[in-house]
């Protein structure tokens, strides 16, 4: 009988646990070695070419999908709050400038505060009010903290203006003084600054839009010249003219590229007619009715703060200047029919008339210069300010629906592109495993 030692066993057992260890860790290797043969061979060729192009349509429809719906986002993200909050920036400033021309108008009017007044100056509160709480709610800035903690300020050192005005206490010029001085010094260049910030967003958001999307069109290139090149070489190694599967998936792919397109170019054309004939006409509008505004401010301060008049004159003469500037750099054969016509013309009155109630205040015709800056003649500078306010305001809204339709057009154009992207990218993937699907068949047969 053989005798076995322990020291035999025991190399025995390590020798097979070594080969037990050398099996497990070589089968990925294995996997992989005959998985690259199976590919050299015919049938393996063909299913890495099929599998390759579903992947390669799978990757360019994924691409397209999220460029329409990164374009979508930015079109609805323009038309739900970009341009309503770029709006409601300037509604705040211009409430705001209300306010203070009408708490002006009240000390330079003779006898008591009017009820219309009152009504027409909590009006403009309320709605500055409410234009700040609106903001709020979309963004945070430093401006509309300011404005937040300012405008309570204001309001207060008004309401004191008016009680002392009321008793007959000269002690209320002090303070009107100091509260239009807060509301022209700190809380109206908030504002305008905010308003300023918006329009900004809004411009670069229209601009993202007139950009083309060259990647997602090439990806989509490059999958229907795959597809042709595979149609070619497969009809050439089978001599069968035709793969009615390659056909059909280029033919859908030629589709989804075409309708891409179109609806890219439609896309960049609107969002460029709206950038145009909307946003840059808003901007330069809401700058002009600022200046406006400013310079209406300015000629009611004359009045009110003697030894001033100097430099609050040069301060309406360069609002003025500004304004005009604005003016002149729009097309006026283009926006609302007659507004900038009429805009221009307001203006030039508006000047004209405030050249008298310079010099009656320089000769200290103090009544007649009262009576020219708010008194009820349509030839007054109140009346002129209104109009010209009225042409520009008009002209706004017409700019804010001409970039509105042309935002929603170009978000028409995307609406059926995206499920289209997925049933496109889904029937040319099927078809191209219809297409190979039979040529894999005949090796195995």
């Amino acid at each position: 009988m053989r005798t076995i030692s322990p020291l035999s066993v025991l190399k025995t057992d390590a020798a097979s646990l070594r080969r037990g260890r050398r099996t497990t860790a070589d089968e990925d290797t294995d996997f992989l070695e005959l998985l690259w043969e199976r590919a050299q061979t015919s049938p393996g060729k063909l299913a890495a070419t099929a599998l390759g192009l579903i992947l390669l349509i799978i990757i360019a429809g994924a691409t397209v999908a999220q460029a329409v719906a990164e374009r979508t986002q930015g079109l609805d993200t323009t038309l739900r709050r970009a341009e309503p909050l770029t709006n409601v920036t300037l509604t705040l400033y211009t409430e705001l400038s209300i306010a203070d021309a009408i708490t002006g108008a009240v000390f330079l009017s003779p006898g008591l505060e009017s009820q219309e007044m009152r009504d027409r100056y909590d009006k403009a509160i309320a709605a500055a009010s409410a234009a700040t709480v609106q903001v709020a709610a979309n963004t945070q800035s430093q401006q509309l903290e300011t404005i937040a903690e300012e405008l309570p300020v204001y309001t207060k050192l008004v309401e004191s203006a008016k009680v002392y005005n009321r008793a007959g206490k000269p002690v209320g010029a002090a303070y009107l003084s100091q509260a239009s001085h807060l509301m022209q010094t700190v809380i109206l260049p908030a504002a305008e600054h905010m308003h300023r910030d918006q329009i900004d967003a809004l411009e670069a958001a229209q601009q993202q839009q007139t950009q083309l999307p060259w990647a997602p069109a090439l990806l989509l290139t490059l999958a229907l010249g795959s597809l042709v090149l595979a149609q070619l070489h497969l009809s050439k190694r089978s001599r069968r003219r035709f793969n009615p599967g390659l056909i059909l998936a280029s033919g859908c792919f030629a589709l989804l590229l075409l309708w891409f397109l179109v609806a890219s170019a439609f896309l960049v054309t609107l969002s460029g007619e709206g950038q145009r004939k909307g946003t840059d006409p808003l901007r330069t509008l809401t700058a002009a009715r600022i200046d406006v505004q400013q310079a209406r401010t300015q000629e009611t301060l004359q009045l009110l703060r003697r030894g001033d008049e100097d430099q609050l004159e040069q301060s309406y003469r360069s609002s003025m200047a500004a304004a005009h500037n604005q003016l002149d750099e729009l097309d006026r054969a283009q926006g609302e029919p007659g507004a900038r016509q009429t805009a221009a013309s307001a203006a030039q009155a508006w000047e004209k008339t405030h050249e008298q109630l310079r010099k009656d205040l320089v000769a200290g015709m103090y009544g007649e210069s009262v009576e020219l800056a708010i008194g009820p003649s349509p030839d007054a500078c109140a009346a002129q300010y209104r109009s010209l306010d009225k042409a520009l305001t008009s002209d706004i809204e017409h700019s804010r629906r001409t970039l509105r339709d042309s935002v929603a057009s170009a978000r028409e154009a995307l609406t059926a592109l995206a499920p289209a992207t997925a049933v496109l990218s889904f029937l040319a993937a099927a078809f191209v495993v219809a297409g190979y699907w039979p040529r894999l068949n005949e090796y195995r047969a």
